[in-house]
């Protein structure tokens, strides 16, 4: 991960470089833009408070992002870009456990909704070439995932060096668990609440005493945590050119993700929750979701961008000269 952004900041510096001596071959455009993107996220988890669980491997995954965003020039260095993402986050870990000769492996994959605030400084470049920096703001809403383990030995065991075999059957296991099995899902809870908020036999405390314990049994029923807040930072080069008289705007970036929240919920840290493994699945310190995104996005204007009302009047003056009287009498 490091390498990559050293390389891209590598690139972004010596390209931009190129282009800083250029003029803008046209004025700041204010136009807002809608587009979507889409990519891939290489998720991982980071074990903080939890030595054990950090030693861990963890392998090279990819997983699909993708989704809406809003392009909101502020000034020409300076731009605002809020975004809607689907993004899947987890992690896969294989490896021996000792002294047991285990084979694990122990994976987490989640679907999440993001809701994005980066802000962009960009370059001093051309507008059909422009680096910028990404800085923003997450939250987000697991929306259903799943927690596997699968753990076997890779050949038959002795007790001692004599000893009969072991029964290998009693510690080998193959368990999915979904991440909301223990509670209610979120189309289950917002079902409930309409039905509580329609019953007209309850008084507004009971309502209100009703639906808190709706959100309670969804949050904290749960096999993982459902809430995601985090802040990011990356590197992003966007373009603007014309297709067949259509102004379209491009962006390419890559960003690095890191989430604040522990995912491990509370059902899970309390012990009621299905434990899968006392040593990948290790209920200590916090689990927190991080990642690698590389995303494209194409987005189009709302509507056509205006003439200068300065320049229109002075082509229309031109064009009526030598016909006089026919434009303010010229």
């Amino acid at each position: 991960m490091k390498k990559l952004l050293v390389f891209l900041v590598l690139c972004l510096g010596l390209v931009g470089s190129g282009f800083a001596q250029m003029s803008f071959s046209r004025p700041f455009d204010k136009t807002l833009s809608l587009g979507i993107k889409g990519g891939i996220n290489v998720p991982r988890m980071f074990y903080y408070s939890n030595h054990s669980l950090m030693l861990l491997p963890q392998s090279f995954a990819i997983k699909p992002q993708g989704g809406l965003f809003l392009d909101v020039p502020i000034t020409a260095y300076f731009g605002f870009a809020p975004e809607v993402v689907f993004v899947q986050r987890g992690t896969d870990t294989r490896y021996v456990h000792h002294p047991s000769s285990l084979k694990v492996h122990y994976s987490i994959s989640t679907n999440y909704v993001d809701f994005r605030f980066p802000l962009e400084l960009k370059w001093s470049a051309n507008p059909s070439f422009q680096p910028y920096v990404i800085v923003g703001v997450e939250a987000g809403m697991c929306l259903s995932g799943k927690i596997h383990l699968d753990r076997r030995h890779s050949g038959p065991l002795f007790h001692g060096p004599m000893g009969p075999p072991m029964d290998i059957d009693a510690e080998a296991m193959d368990e999915t668990i979904d991440v909301s099995s223990s509670s209610m899902s979120l189309i289950q809870a917002g079902d409930s609440i309409i039905t509580l908020l329609r019953d007209p036999s309850l008084s507004q405390s009971e309502t209100k005493e009703l639906v808190a314990g709706v959100f309670r049994a969804m949050f904290n029923g749960s096999n993982m945590s459902l809430v995601h807040a985090g802040a990011y930072a990356g590197l992003g080069v966007r373009s603007k050119f014309t297709i067949v008289n259509q102004e379209v705007l491009l962006k390419f970036d890559v960003t690095c993700h890191q989430g604040f929240l522990d995912t491990y919920s509370a059902y899970e840290k309390s012990g009621a929750s299905q434990s899968l493994n006392v040593n990948a699945y290790q209920i200590k310190g916090y689990r927190l979701p991080q990642g690698l995104e590389i995303s494209l996005g194409i987005a189009l204007p709302l509507k056509p961008r205006l003439r200068d009302a300065c320049s229109a009047f002075a082509n229309d003056r031109y064009r009526s000269r030598g016909r006089r009287g026919v434009l303010f009498g010229y």
